[in-house]
């Protein structure tokens, strides 16, 4: 396990079962290596201020093949922990923040920012269909999230963001930019005083023939 009292401006970069690389930064958001495809994945704000860690804790399991990156931050108002756990056999991460409210009863906007190096073509639900709607994204009953799908010819990698699954509580409100390169994940939860929530997202790189496969992929990860 290493500890780090200031927050290095990138971490190593790791490279998943699938062959794609992920690299976590000082920001607290995922990027895709080298490759400069993703350059800031799920992104988060809290009441509309960037998520800004001052320590972190890094511990690798050969084994299981994982990594988990622990993020903190602690202002007047709140203390925010976000987790990255790297699954390089599944080739995916998932990222779980634990917010506190550390003074009265609020309600919090909470953001995850997306934002790509290319335009995509289509944003796809897990269902495999092809989500209505243009800056707000209407999500399906079923849908547990969105590909941003881009142009195989291109030799441009898709991206798969899961949000919820059967019994969650929170659902997000999803919009997109105008120039389809950024996606947003919203939620306004109340947190009484001194209580706390958590969100758990995944996010995963695919290059899906069809989009069946989205739904394949989608269960890996709740399995």
């Amino acid at each position: 396990m290493v500890n780090y009292s200031e927050v290095p401006t990138k971490f190593d970069q790791y490279q998943d079962s699938a062959g794609f690389l992920w690299q976590a930064n000082k920001e607290g958001s995922l990027a895709s290596g080298e490759t400069q495809y993703l350059p800031s994945g799920l992104k988060l704000f809290i009441n509309d201020k960037a998520f800004q860690p001052q320590t972190a804790r890094l511990s690798e399991d050969s084994a299981a093949k994982t990594l988990d990156l622990e993020l903190n931050e602690k202002d007047k108002v709140f203390q925010v922990t976000r987790q990255f756990w790297f699954d390089l056999e599944r080739s995916g991460v998932r990222v779980l923040d634990t917010i506190n409210n550390l003074g009265g009863n609020a309600t919090f906007k909470i953001e995850l920012k997306s934002a790509f190096q290319f335009p995509w073509q289509n944003l796809i639900g897990t269902n495999g269909q092809i989500l209505p709607g243009s800056s707000k994204v209407d999500l399906g009953m079923r849908d547990w999230g969105v590909t941003a799908k881009f142009s195989a010819a291109d030799g441009r990698q898709d991206t798969l963001i899961l949000a919820r699954g059967d019994g969650c509580e929170n659902a997000p409100e999803v919009s997109a930019s105008s120039n389809s390169r950024e996606l947003i994940f919203t939620y306004n939860i109340s947190i009484p005083a001194g209580q706390s929530v958590s969100l758990v997202h995944w996010i995963a790189r695919r290059n899906f023939a069809n989009h069946d496969l989205i739904g394949k992929v989608t269960q890996s990860f709740y399995e």
